[in-house]
């Protein structure tokens, strides 16, 4: 049985690819470091208060923002 080489190098091609992407989306995982948060803006708002939206936040400003 032989195998055809145009489709192995294909399916090559598409883990190599694949294990890059991988890589990648791990990496920039990894780049978010914790920082303060220095302004909190509210754009568009129309129906509710502006105390209103940053009273339901879970954060304030002079926080420090970390992914956890």
């Amino acid at each position: 049985m032989r195998i055809p080489i145009v489709r192995f190098e294909a399916l090559r091609f598409r883990l190599v690819l694949l294990l890059l992407v991988g890589l990648l989306h791990v990496t920039s995982s990894w780049a978010v470091e914790p920082f303060v948060i220095s302004d909190i803006r509210v754009e568009g708002l129309q129906r509710s208060d502006a105390g209103t939206i940053f009273a339901s936040l879970p954060f304030r400003v002079g926080d420090t923002y970390n992914d956890e």
